[in-house]
């Protein structure tokens, strides 16, 4: 439970009690007097706590604040004794400690001639002899990924022993010693660097035309097991920041999986925005210890898909036999980066020839698996059968060749066929295998120009 809702559930008990108190005093209280009671243990959950004058001896430790209501004002007295037990009252929300309890410690409350209410919330030395030992005896209470508990459970007793010892010479004025290596917060930055964020898809997370993500922001949380080896790390928490003003993340939290991923979904219809960043969610990982551990963040960034990352799975049959790929395959690598395009992927032989079979709703179905896979080095895959053939001579020496062909372009996300193009081209040379490789090279440069007019070639 966060701070702020732990006091007010724990206000709203001690104020039950302390205002039954005052209506019981009230009908004899002149204006501008103060009333102050102790609240102290009682089997009977009705009993009403007994006045007490306000000369009542101090506790030995306390803290006050005023308040326009009685519950506001026992928080933050209570907020304030936590500082005094703890030396930060964060520390007690971290580690879940309730430093007051209305029922048993001491409690004493005024009302000001201007109307105003003030608190007074208190300790005595057993009790805080008592909430020391206890914290001293907390267990880490965070999700923490298995291959870090040993670590960090040895961290975190350190980092509570150091404050036991701190806060009892303080306050109770009892000696101790620390180990040289009390200070947690190095050997937690050592920790932390065997710990980081990875992204998923090369260059960003693929967008469509519109903007609209067709995978789920995803990242790689990673362990370094050893120096330059990384493994993945499950059970990591992680957080989604957005930027000012910026609401497309329903859940923006979660836990990498199994194989060390995350995934968050945008809300439904949402377009990319700028600025979003997945973080070690440190208040999950490490409780009290979360501020010594460093600010471990990752960039998002989106892109739209587009021509420029492609591959080829292609039929290359000359005079009706199946040939080499070489020709077509290098001319188009050749035209396309003319145009801007990247080197083309190149697909593994099985695969490759698997893409070149299957029909129309084979690729649909079999496309995004394969696209995740390729983790963002492919966005379209352009599948040519093409056929060269002799066509005429010039002379026993100087031939003509023909060459034509189909060309499919799927987008790899969805699997998406998005144009098809069919091309004829006739090209000379001396020679069979100079004609028909000038044939091939320029079906393929008419190809790479009629791909770029219909396709962008994007970022």
């Amino acid at each position: 439970m966060r701070r702020a809702e732990r006091y007010r559930s724990r206000a709203r008990v001690a104020a039950l009690a302390l205002t039954a108190s005052m209506i019981a005093c009230s009908g004899s209280q002149e204006p501008g007097e103060t009333t102050t009671a102790t609240v102290t243990e009682s089997a009977d959950a009705g009993t009403r706590p007994e006045a007490a004058p306000v000369e009542q001896v101090p506790s030995f430790l306390e803290a006050e604040a005023t308040g326009e209501t009685e519950e506001a004002a026992y928080a933050a007295a209570v907020d304030r004794l936590e500082v005094a037990l703890l030396g930060d009252d964060r520390l007690a929300t971290a580690l879940g400690v309730v430093v007051h309890d209305p029922a048993r410690d001491p409690l004493r409350r005024a009302t000001t001639s201007d109307g105003m209410h003030q608190v007074v919330v208190g300790l005595d030395r057993e009790r805080v002899e008592a909430l020391l030992a206890n914290v001293a005896e907390l267990p880490l209470q965070a999700a923490v990924p298995a291959p870090l508990v040993e670590s960090l459970n040895e961290l975190h007793q350190a980092y509570l022993d150091s404050i036991v010892c701190q806060r009892r010479q303080a306050l109770l004025e009892v000696p101790c010693s620390l180990p040289a290596d009390a200070d947690v917060g190095p050997r937690l930055r050592e920790l932390a660097q065997t710990v980081r964020l990875q992204p998923v898809y090369q260059d960003g997370i693929p967008l469509d035309a519109s903007g609209h993500p067709l995978r789920p922001l995803t990242v790689r949380a990673e362990h370094s097991i050893r120096a330059g080896e990384w493994v993945p790390l499950p059970g990591l928490p992680v957080a989604v920041e957005q930027s000012e003003g910026t609401s497309v993340i329903a859940a923006p939290q979660a836990i990498s999986d199994g194989d060390g991923v995350v995934r968050v979904s945008l809300t439904e219809g949402s377009t990319w925005p700028e600025g979003l960043r997945v973080v070690v969610d440190r208040q999950r990982l490490l409780g009290a210890l979360a501020e010594l551990w460093p600010v471990q963040d990752l960039l998002l960034m989106g892109r739209r898909t587009s021509l420029r990352r492609w591959c080829l799975a292609a039929t290359v049959r000359v005079q009706g036999q199946t040939a080499p790929q070489q020709v077509l395959t290098s001319s188009l690598q050749r035209e396309l980066g003319r145009r801007g395009a990247r080197g083309m992927f190149s697909l593994p032989s099985d695969v490759a020839q698997r893409l070149r079979s299957e029909s129309q709703s084979q690729l649909a179905a079999s496309l995004p698996a394969l696209a995740d896979s390729w983790a963002g080095r492919v966005d379209v895959l352009i599948r040519v059968e093409l056929d060269s053939e002799f066509a005429s001579s010039m002379s026993a020496y100087h031939m003509w060749y023909e060459a034509r062909g189909n060309v499919e372009v799927y987008d790899v996300w969805t699997g998406r066929r998005l144009t098809t193009q069919e091309t004829t081209v006739t090209a000379s040379g001396v020679g069979d295998d100079r004609a028909d490789r000038a044939a091939q090279t320029r079906f393929a440069a008419q190809v790479a120009e009629q791909l770029v007019s219909a396709l962008p070639l994007g970022p």
